[in-house]
């Protein structure tokens, strides 16, 4: 719950007690993890523009499949879906070619692999063409700090993962 507290306050977002310990008792498996949800929370208020409630932490949180959705998604299907939603093939966006249209979805790819996924930093440079973990990191660290305060990407990102969602 101290995680919890301390991130929302270092976003200066208001979020009650009790909704802190429900998204404390339903993600126990890492800081990530709850930083994610906490992220997807704010992200699905701003989406829908409601009042934080207990019902819309509840909505938030069933509607993105926090506990069921990890097993069933793989590491290529995100990076497709990346790719699909920013309308490049998977095979630029995993290459070698530096261009802001692609370094941006490439990036927000390597994010939701981490996010959403088990994968791990080699695995995920080794998708996208051989990068090196600290690539990876570096990536995933940039879309993170990014999504806390460009609301455009913090979307895009709740619309890819909508996608996935119903696939």
């Amino acid at each position: 719950m101290a995680i919890l507290r301390v991130k929302a306050d270092l976003l200066h977002y208001h979020v009650p007690d009790e909704i802190i310990a429900y998204i404390a008792g339903r993600v126990q498996t890492n800081i990530r993890e709850l930083e994610g949800c906490l992220n997807r929370l704010m992200a699905y208020q701003q989406l829908h523009r409601v009042e934080l409630t207990m019902d819309v932490a509840r909505s938030a949180i069933s509607s993105l499949g926090t506990d069921t959705r990890e097993p069933t998604l793989n590491s290529r299907q995100i990076a497709q879906a990346v790719a699909d939603y920013y309308h490049i093939s998977l095979e630029a966006m995993c290459g070698k070619q530096r261009d802001k249209y692609i370094v941006t979805p490439r990036q927000i790819a390597m994010y939701l692999i981490r996010q959403e996924t088990s994968t791990s930093l080699l695995e995920i440079g080794q998708l996208f063409g051989g990068r090196d973990h600290s690539t990876v990191l570096h990536s995933c660290e940039k879309i993170d700090r990014t999504i806390n305060i460009n609301q455009t990407l913090r979307r895009e990102i709740v619309a890819i993962r909508d996608q996935l969602m119903r696939e």
